[in-house]
């Protein structure tokens, strides 16, 4: 999923022209380390996009999820560093069988290797360790 910087989302219509459609049967992320990963319904199918925040102080990983959530996109959810932590590093993994079921593995900040959190992000947001 490509990444896209913060500044090209500003408002709820630009997010939604982000949003790519998934016409594959896996969808997964780069290293997450204060991006948002987006996820919207489309009954059956989804469309995703990878956002990533300006940084320093002009924005930060959880400020640029809130924005997003502000936004209040219909059927969407947003998956970012107030979930999986400041400092933390955060991989997403989609995969689809028939429906779509996507999950976040997450790592400390630090360089530790261990697993420390799994979420399933999609089609609800719960974590499961």
């Amino acid at each position: 999923m490509k990444m896209r910087p913060s500044q090209e989302v500003t408002d709820a219509n630009t997010l939604n022209a982000k949003l790519a459609w998934v016409n594959s049967d896996l969808v997964f992320t780069g290293q997450l380390t204060g991006c948002s990963f987006v996820i919207k319904d489309l009954g059956g199918q989804i469309a995703c996009t990878h956002i990533q925040p300006a940084g320093g102080a002009a924005e930060t990983g959880r400020g640029l999820q809130e924005r997003l959530t502000g936004y209040k996109v219909a059927n969407t959810t947003i998956f970012g560093a107030k979930d999986y932590g400041v400092g933390n590093q955060a991989l997403v993994i989609g995969q689809r069988s028939g429906t779509w079921s996507i999950f976040a593995q997450i790592r400390p900040g630090g360089g530790s290797r261990d697993i420390d959190q799994v979420w399933q992000i999609f089609p609800r947001k719960l974590r499961l360790k």
